[in-house]
């Protein structure tokens, strides 16, 4: 995987300590996944992708935290943050069959994530990681961009 750049998709609504650090990092290394014009107090509670390669405080909180807190994920991806960021906030809203208006889509939650890649086809989830090497949770679990299930 040369190349690859090294990233996390994080919760801020659960990983609570970086609340305040997250936000204030400069946009080359963090930027949310929400739109940028949210109230602050919103965009500190809600998902961010960290550049972790420049932001090692934030790589050895998240360690700390362990996989019993879904604070997010871990992604390589050989593009930079803005065409990642843009590639994942397509993926902000789905529409579901049931529903007449489109419905936030929690990607940056671990579990709603690990749902998702389970039970869709081999076409939507090669649409999520289309910009998306592998994905890592904190449990050790790993998918990789042609792999159609998780690996144990």
């Amino acid at each position: 995987m040369t190349g690859a750049f090294r990233y996390a998709v994080v919760d801020l609504a659960s990983a609570k300590s970086l609340r305040t650090v997250v936000p204030r990092l400069l946009s080359a290394v963090s930027e949310p996944l929400l739109d940028r014009s949210m109230p602050l107090h919103l965009l500190q509670v809600g998902p961010w992708l960290v550049l972790l390669d420049d932001a090692p405080e934030v790589d050895r909180t998240l360690a700390a935290y362990g996989p019993q807190i879904p604070w997010g994920y871990y992604l390589h991806a050989q593009v930079d943050l803005l065409s990642l960021r843009q590639s994942l906030r397509k993926f902000n809203l789905a529409q579901l069959p049931d529903r007449p208006k489109p419905v936030l889509f929690r990607y940056w939650d671990p579990r709603v994530l690990r749902i998702f890649l389970d039970r869709t086809t081999s076409a939507q989830r090669g649409q999520f990681m289309a910009w998306i090497d592998s994905i890592a949770w904190a449990d050790g679990q790993m998918i990789h961009h042609s792999q159609p299930e998780l690996d144990t």
